[in-house]
C-alpha cells in the first residue's frame, strides 16, 4: 500500500516538473529576449531598369506588312491609298456677231498715190488689210484728199469705233500724209477697219511693217440670214468673201457649228478675215449636201482671233453659224482610308532575375482614334488586357510581349513613336557572418586579383560574371583632397574601371606601407578612409592593420578615391587611456568579414556584437536602432557613390539564444529527474 502511495507520489512529481518545464520554456520563449549573435552583410540589391522595343528597328515587332507600317521610328496603319482619275467637259457658246458678205475690192485705190481715191463714208466698213502683223506702236501712214475738217479712227476689224480706238489722227481738211500710230492691241494684227466721223478721202496707204493688200469696202450685212435656224439661208459661193464675226476671240480646239442645207457637194474651208484659202485653212469640213449639223475645229491660228472668213469649192447654202468652246478639265482624286483595326506585337522579352514588371509606357498620338494593349506570357498563345494604368506588377512571370491593337475608324490612324517597359531586377545576393569565416554565395562569382607594385596595392575582386578584357587603373594622388583634421596621410590613391562599375560581388583591398611612412604615428590608428565627391569629405571604411606584413586591409564596395590615415603618436599618448579603437576616429563597421580576434573591434561595434553593460539601452532597443542607422547608411552609401548598391547590416535574431536557454533548462530539469531516480 505504501508502495502504491510512493508511485503514486512519483508520478505527480514528474508530472509537476514536466509541466513546470513545459511553462520553463513557454516563459523563456516569450519572455527573455534574444542576444546579438554578430553581423550578417547582405549584398545585393534591386534595380528600375527600362527595355525598349526601339521603333526605330521593324525586326523587333512582328506584324502584317499589309495593315501596319514602320516609318521614321512611328508604328501606324498602313494607308489604303486609291484614286480617281475623270474628266468632265463644259460648254460656252459664243453666237455670231455680225456676217458680211461680198464686199467691193477696192485695193487697187489705196495702192499708189495717184488721185484716184476712195472715198469712206463714215457710216460704211472700210476693211484694211496688211501683209504683215502690226503691233503697238507701229505706224499705219494715209495720204488723205481735202473733203471735211473729221477725225480719222484706226479700229477694230468689222467695228465702228470713236474714242475706243486703236489710233486716231485729226484731219484739217488739208490734203496731204497723216500716220496713225497703233496702240491698244491685246496682240498682233493685220486687219483694222478705217472709220472717220465725216467722209474723207484716201489717196494710199501702207504701214512700217508692210503694204496694204487689201481694202474691202461697205460689205452686205447677212448677219440675220445665219444667226437662227429658220428658212432663210446664206448662199455663198465660190471665191466670194464671206466675213464672220463672233462676239469674243476664238482659239485653237474651239468648234465651228453651221447649220448647212442642200446645194452642191462640196468642201467648206475656214479662213482668215478677208482671206480666200483652200489647203492652207483654219479648219474644214466636207459637206455631202445633205441638210445638218456639221462642226469645224479651228486650228493653226497663232493667236485668238474673232473674224474669219468661209470660203467653198461650190456653191453652199448656210442656215446657221454659231461657235462652241469645249473645255476639258482633268479630275484626280485620292482618298486615303485605314484599316478598322490591325495588331504589331513585340518579340518576347525575357528577363532571368526579374522581381517584378512594373509599367508599359508608350508615346501615342492618338488622332482621336484609340489604341489597346495586351500582354501574353507564352509567346502569344493567349493575352490577357492590359490595365488603364499600364501598371504590369500583377504579371507572375519573366516572359512577357506586348501586343498594340490600333483602332480606327477609317479616315485616320493612331500612332505610337515609343515602346518600353519598366521592371525592377534582383541582384546576385552574398552573405558574410561575422562568426563564421565561411562564405555562402548564391551564384558563381568570378575571381580576379589585381596587384600594383608602383603603388603597393594589392586587390582581390570577385564579380558576379566571368569578364574579359578589364580595363584597371590604379593612381597615387598627391595631396589631391584635403585630409581629415588630425590625421596624418600615409597613402592616397584612386581606383578605377568601368567596366567592373556594375559587376563587383565583392572586393578586398589591401594598402601596404613602409616603417618610413608611419614614422611619428601610431600604427594601430591606421585607417583606411574613402573621398565622398558628394559631401567633399573623408569617411572612415573598416579596415584592419596587419602590423607584422605592413599593410590595412578592407571591404570595398565600390572603387573611388581611398587614402589611408593615421593619428601621431604624440597625440595618442595625450588622450586618455581606456577606449582603445581599432575602427578609427569615429569609425563605424560598414561591415565584417573573417575579423581576425588579434584585432580590437571599435568600442560602438563590440557594444552592440557582446550586448555589455555599456549599452545604455535593451538589446532589442539598439537591435531596431542599429537596423535603422544601417539602412540609413546605405542609402548614403547609394548616393555617394551612384552604385545601385544597398549594403547593410542585418542583425540576426534568430531563435539561437532562445534555444540555449530552454535546452539548459530542459538539462536541468532532467538533472533533477535523474536524482529522484536515484533516491528510489
Amino acid at each position: 500500500m505504501k508502495k502504491k502511495k510512493r508511485a503514486k507520489k512519483e508520478a505527480n512529481l514528474h508530472i509537476i516538473l514536466i509541466l513546470l518545464t513545459i511553462s520553463l520554456i513557454i516563459l523563456i520563449y516569450y519572455f527573455v529576449p534574444p542576444t546579438i549573435i554578430g553581423y550578417t552583410v547582405f549584398i545585393g540589391y534591386t534595380v528600375l531598369e527600362d527595355y525598349v522595343w526601339s521603333t526605330e528597328n521593324s525586326s523587333n515587332f512582328i506584324y502584317n506588312e499589309e495593315e501596319i507600317e514602320i516609318t521614321g521610328g512611328i508604328i501606324k496603319l498602313k494607308a489604303n491609298i486609291s484614286s480617281v482619275d475623270w474628266t468632265t467637259y463644259s460648254q460656252e457658246i459664243f453666237p455670231i456677231a455680225k456676217a458680211y458678205y461680198e464686199p467691193e475690192d477696192k485695193t487697187s485705190k489705196v495702192q499708189e498715190q495717184d488721185n484716184n481715191v476712195q472715198e469712206i463714208s463714215s457710216s460704211k466698213i472700210a476693211i484694211l488689210i496688211f501683209d504683215s502683223d502690226l503691233s503697238n506702236e507701229n505706224i499705219i501712214n494715209l495720204y488723205l484728199k481735202d473733203e471735211k475738217t473729221t477725225n480719222v479712227y484706226l479700229c477694230h476689224e468689222y467695228e465702228e469705233c470713236t474714242s475706243s480706238n486703236l489710233g486716231q489722227v485729226y484731219f484739217p481738211n488739208q490734203q496731204g500724209y497723216y500716220t496713225l500710230e497703233v496702240q491698244n492691241l491685246n496682240g498682233p494684227a493685220k486687219i483694222f477697219n478705217l472709220n472717220a466721223d465725216e467722209e474723207i478721202k484716201v489717196d494710199y496707204a501702207n504701214s512700217s511693217q508692210g503694204n496694204i493688200t487689201k481694202l474691202w469696202y461697205d460689205p452686205s450685212d447677212k448677219t440675220s440670214k445665219v444667226n437662227a435656224i429658220d428658212n432663210t439661208t446664206q448662199e455663198i459661193y465660190e471665191n466670194k468673201i464671206f466675213d464672220i464675226v463672233f462676239n469674243q476671240e476664238l482659239q485653237n480646239n474651239d468648234v465651228i457649228q453651221l447649220y448647212l442645207k442642200n446645194a452642191e457637194i462640196t468642201n467648206l474651208y475656214l479662213c482668215s478675215a478677208g482671206e480666200d484659202c483652200t489647203t492652207l485653212n483654219l479648219g474644214q469640213i466636207y459637206f455631202p449636201n445633205q441638210d445638218g449639223y456639221y462642226n469645224m475645229t479651228l486650228q493653226n491660228i497663232n493667236y485668238p482671233k474673232k473674224v474669219f472668213n468661209l470660203n467653198a469649192d461650190e456653191e453652199i447654202k448656210v442656215n446657221f453659224v454659231e461657235a462652241i468652246r469645249v473645255t476639258e478639265t482633268n479630275h484626280s482624286e485620292v482618298n486615303i482610308t485605314y484599316p478598322g483595326t490591325a495588331e504589331i506585337t513585340t518579340q518576347d522579352f525575357i528577363v532571368e532575375n526579374l522581381m517584378y514588371w512594373d509599367l508599359l509606357i508608350a508615346e501615342e498620338a492618338l488622332n482621336g482614334q484609340n489604341i489597346d494593349y495586351e500582354y501574353s506570357t507564352n509567346s502569344g498563345e493567349s493575352w490577357q488586357q492590359v490595365p488603364e494604368d499600364k501598371n504590369l506588377s500583377e504579371v507572375n512571370s519573366t516572359k512577357i510581349r506586348i501586343k498594340t491593337i490600333f483602332n480606327s475608324d477609317g479616315t485616320a490612324t493612331p500612332s505610337i513613336s515609343s515602346l518600353n517597359i519598366t521592371y525592377s531586377t534582383r541582384e546576385p545576393q552574398t552573405y558574410f557572418e561575422v562568426n563564421n569565416t565561411g562564405i555562402i554565395s548564391t551564384i558563381k562569382d568570378g575571381n580576379i586579383t589585381i596587384n600594383s607594385s608602383s603603388s603597393k596595392v594589392e586587390l582581390n575582386i570577385v564579380t558576379s560574371e566571368s569578364l574579359s578584357n578589364i580595363q584597371f587603373n590604379i593612381s597615387d594622388l598627391e595631396d589631391a583632397n584635403a585630409r581629415p583634421a588630425a590625421l596624418s596621410k600615409i597613402k592616397e590613391i584612386e581606383i578605377l574601371s568601368q567596366e567592373l562599375q556594375d559587376k563587383i560581388s565583392s572586393a578586398t583591398i589591401k594598402v601596404y606601407y613602409t616603417e618610413d611612412q608611419i614614422e611619428n604615428l601610431n600604427e594601430s590608428t591606421l585607417r583606411l578612409y574613402y573621398y565622398n565627391e558628394t559631401l567633399g569629405e573623408w569617411q572612415v571604411l573598416e579596415s584592419t592593420v596587419n602590423t607584422e606584413e605592413n599593410y590595412i586591409q578592407a571591404n570595398l564596395q565600390h572603387f573611388s578615391i581611398y587614402g589611408v590615415f593615421g593619428e601621431s603618436a604624440q597625440q595618442e599618448n595625450a588622450e586618455s587611456s581606456g577606449s582603445t579603437s581599432s575602427g578609427g576616429s569615429g569609425g563605424k563597421r560598414e561591415f565584417t568579414r573573417g575579423t581576425s580576434s588579434t584585432q580590437q573591434q571599435s568600442e560602438q561595434t563590440s557594444n552592440v556584437q557582446t550586448g555589455t553593460e555599456e549599452a545604455a539601452e535593451s538589446p532589442q532597443e539598439e537591435t531596431e536602432q542599429e537596423i535603422i542607422a544601417t539602412e540609413a547608411r546605405a542609402s548614403a552609401q547609394l548616393t555617394f557613390t551612384g552604385n545601385v548598391v544597398r549594403i547593410g547590416k542585418v542583425l540576426t535574431e534568430g531563435k539561437v539564444n532562445r534555444s540555449l536557454w530552454i535546452l539548459i533548462a530542459i538539462l536541468i530539469v532532467a538533472y533533477i529527474i535523474a536524482k529522484i531516480e536515484e533516491r528510489k
